[in-house]
């Protein structure tokens, strides 16, 4: 019984994972799953909690913050209990289902690979439609015609908001450089270089720059472990592990500036627009007038307003709110709109955010000081089990690199929110997936250290 619910655990998190990254393309059938989802991941963090109960101290924080979120949410009346089950059910299955499935001692590698291929190998098909369409000048359409790939206003759309595609894109990058160290023939290697090509110049389109900050940030950390680790080196170890982190985030951030700066320059026409469901181009969008019509590609000007978008109007407001209702600070204001409330005090009214673009002050909005203070033991957790895997000497190059996901995911939202609960988003699960399988080879490999 306990093998068949593990094995149900493994699929479950493939499936949903698989579920979340193809729902952009907002397929009837699938969108249409989202209503079941909360219940069906209810039932699947239970069964998973049933056989394997939590141990360690790190799954025991996650199972008292689901609590505190239960009772930030019961605390409101049932209604909002209705209209949090999206939250429930997505930090149910991620800190139940995700970071146990990960910590497994013999399938966690086998589905991390599995579920790591499967992103990149949806993220190039994805990357190639944003190609497609950027080189095309068209706009492809999704089944029910509600989101493209496509560019406006300077920036790619992938089939939502550049921001959300680009954190997505780097997330596969991510994936795909853990591959590369676990894949040992070449023709695997090559394919997955030519998936993290297509990545990285899709990611480039988007002009997502939060995400080039952090990839080259993330790279640039593996790049000076290695250096750390090199028994030669004449130089200063420490300097030089500065430098290669600094040198790593402005040549990436360099080099993918530069995609959107050679697509400007090809003024490409527009010409259209395709349909997924029917893969016809629509004549009476392609007339005399795109053929004098160029895609707007215009690269943002580089600057600190530009970088921070509005962000810090939104902050201020976020801790506005603390003064007004200073009962927030102890049990939050809820999962469910919270924007609705810290709207009103944004003192730039052209700002029309749906979160307060970092997870972390979002989480405190939303479940007070001990929520904040529930995530951040958990994350203390963590970065110990990632600073053992890039430091202890029985660590391989799959194990450092299998630290770079949850790292990146964790600076990419200081100033966004893809973790946020109520989304329907790859990026939590993969978080809690891979997390949890950094900290289970932690405990390993210091285990076996210690005979």
């Amino acid at each position: 019984m306990k093998k068949w619910i593990l094995r149900l655990r493994g699929l479950g998190v493939w499936l949903c994972v698989l579920w979340e990254l193809l729902v952009m393309l907002d397929i009837p059938v699938l969108s249409n799953l989202v209503y079941v989802m909360p219940f069906a991941q209810g039932a699947l963090a239970i069964l998973a909690l049933i056989a394997d109960p939590p141990k360690t101290r790190c799954r025991w924080i996650l199972c008292a913050g689901f609590a505190w979120l239960c009772v930030v949410t019961t605390i409101r009346g049932l209604e909002q209990v209705s209209l949090a089950r999206y939250a429930l059910g997505n930090a149910a299955f991620a800190y139940f289902v995700c970071d146990a499935a990960g910590r497994a001692d013999a399938d966690a590698r086998k589905l991390l690979r599995r579920i790591a291929l499967t992103a990149a190998a949806v993220t190039a098909v994805y990357a190639l439609f944003g190609i497609f369409a950027a080189l095309s000048g068209r706009r492809i359409y999704t089944f029910d015609a509600s989101h493209y790939a496509g560019f406006r206003k300077g920036r790619l759309y992938l089939f939502r908001y550049p921001t959300i595609a680009g954190n997505l894109l780097m997330i596969a990058v991510l994936a795909t450089l853990w591959l590369l160290t676990e894949t040992k023939r070449l023709s695997g290697q090559l394919l997955l270089g030519g998936a993290a090509c297509l990545d990285l110049i899709c990611l480039g389109l988007t002009d997502t720059r939060t995400a080039f900050v952090v990839l080259g940030a993330a790279i640039g950390i593996a790049l000076a472990e290695h250096i750390r680790r090199m028994p030669r080196l004449r130089l200063p170890k420490v300097p030089a592990m500065g430098l290669a982190v600094l040198a790593c985030v402005a040549g990436v951030y360099a080099l993918l500036s530069l995609v959107p700066r050679l697509y400007s320059a090809l003024g490409i026409p527009s010409s259209g627009k395709l349909y997924l469901n029917n893969w016809l181009p629509l004549a009476a969008t392609a007339g005399a007038e795109s053929a004098v019509k160029t895609v707007e590609a215009t690269h943002r000007a580089l600057d600190a307003g530009a970088l921070l978008s509005g962000r810090p109007a939104v902050w201020r407001a976020a801790l506005a709110l603390f003064g007004e209702q200073p009962m927030a600070l102890l049990t939050g204001i809820g999962t469910v709109h919270p924007m609705d409330t810290i709207r009103p005090l944004v003192t730039d009214s052209a700002i029309k955010y749906n979160h307060v673009h970092s997870i972390y002050l979002q989480t405190l909005v939303e479940t007070g000081v001990p929520g904040l203070l529930l995530a951040a033991a958990y994350l203390f957790e963590l970065a110990r089990a990632m600073l053992c895997l890039l430091r202890h000497p029985r660590s391989t190059a799959s194990d450092r690199a299998l630290t770079l996901l949850p790292l990146g995911l964790l600076l990419m939202d200081l100033g966004e929110c893809h973790l946020l609960l109520e989304l329907q988003n790859p990026s939590l699960p993969l978080l809690f997936l891979f997390a949890g399988a950094v900290m289970g080879r932690a405990e390993r490999i210091t285990t076996e250290a210690r005979g």
